[in-house]
């Protein structure tokens, strides 16, 4: 009987017959379900054996023998696949091997070709359906982090070019759909972020939205330290500051006044604290007050990057030795930047160096390494005038 097949390359590598779903990682072996996809990749042309060798045995010393016993190995794997008997999948030809270009199957990748040379909006609900996952997710190969980005990339593109038309057609079910299948992949997606908050700001769900990229915003800042920025972040502030209340004087002063006895060091974003260093530098050509930038690098004694508890822990390390009128932020993984008001440059290497030894006593000198480097903020130069 034969069996007709549909082979998905978006998510993991699988085949699926008669309603059943099968992994083709896990029934043939990685490097054998590697060229399989390779030559699907490549079906309307003949693939060189120079090709495969330099892809898959770039370092092998007999790379023929290793090409040929692997065609062999990928035939057989593919005659004992439920419907795979007697079909000559692959065809051995002048200087290569192809794909038989009449083998019947479905493949969605192919339906992906159609969507994106189309690029119409009543195509989303097919291509939120095609994207399982990434290309290939199951396996590492280099062609295949390759070609990966690739059409990560067609995907994005298409979706741009269908989102005006979604909203327009005020299909927002469909949009919405579409964008969270795609942040499913990749969360923080600037532009797929801003599509999917603009959504919602048409349907004038504005708390939602807020609330939305808040949950965003934050998650991005739990696994980078950093501020998520982008259009998402310019699309919520204009929208906050559009539905704000009006307030008095007065009562602007009682907000701005609220935690000012709180006496931690300031947190921030590093938008913030570049924002604030702008300004210290501004001040100091009308100031007689030095202002330091210390910079904080913390990595083990290999040079690795540090645990996530080590890094939480010169956070707060950094809130309580800080003075409250100081001001810090997270500039990566490892880094803190400190900016301070100091009489003179000894006292950063002081302060520097009370938050090393407070540090060092949770994590030894022979476990982690924490550096400092200090600069003193310097005024911006005056423009020549004419």
């Amino acid at each position: 009987m034969n069996m007709k097949w549909k082979i998905m390359m978006m998510g993991n590598f699988c085949l699926k017959v008669r309603g059943k779903e099968m992994n083709l990682e896990s029934s043939m072996g990685k490097q054998i379900a590697s060229i399989f996809a390779y030559l699907i990749l490549q079906r309307d042309r003949t693939v060189t054996k120079e090709q495969l060798i330099e892809i898959f045995w770039p370092q092998s010393r007999n790379p023929l023998n290793a090409l040929k016993f692997a065609i062999f190995r990928l035939r057989n794997s593919l005659e004992q696949l439920p419907g795979g008997s007697g079909r000559d999948w692959i065809q051995t030809v002048r200087g290569g091997y192809r794909l038989n270009p009449r083998a019947e199957f479905e493949l969605d990748i192919a339906q992906l070709d159609k969507i994106v040379l189309r690029a119409d909006y009543e195509d989303a609900k097919a291509l939120t359906g095609l994207i399982r996952g990434e290309f290939i997710a199951d396996l590492d190969d280099p062609w295949i982090l390759e070609e990966r980005e690739r059409q990560w990339k067609r995907i994005l593109t298409v979706t741009n070019k269908m989102a005006e038309d979604l909203e327009q057609e005020e299909c927002y079910g469909e949009a919405l759909n579409l964008y969270q299948a795609l942040l499913a992949i990749e969360p923080f997606n600037d532009q797929v972020n801003y599509l999917m908050l603009r959504i919602m700001i048409r349907q004038r769900k504005f708390s939602e939205a807020i609330r939305k990229y808040e949950q965003i915003a934050a998650a991005f800042h739990k696994e980078y330290g950093i501020e998520f920025q982008g259009k998402s972040q310019a699309l919520i502030y204009f929208i906050s500051a559009e539905n704000g209340e009006a307030v008095s004087l007065d009562e602007l002063i009682s907000s701005l006044n609220e935690d000012v006895s709180e006496p931690l060091a300031f947190f921030c974003d590093r938008s913030v604290f570049q924002k604030l260093y702008q300004a210290r530098v501004r001040e100091i050509q009308r100031s007689r007050e030095s202002f330091y930038v210390i910079m904080l690098d913390l990595r083990t004694v290999e040079g690795t990057m540090p645990e996530g508890d080590m890094v939480e822990y010169l956070s707060r390390v950094l809130e309580s030795e800080l003075r409250s009128s100081d001001i810090f932020c997270r500039i990566s993984k490892s880094q803190y930047a400190v900016m301070m008001t100091l009489r003179q440059r000894e006292d950063s290497d002081i302060a520097a160096k009370r938050i090393c030894t407070r540090f060092y006593k949770r994590y030894p000198a022979d476990q982690t390494k924490l550096n400092y480097n200090v600069c003193e903020i310097q005024p911006m130069p005056l423009a020549d005038k004419d």
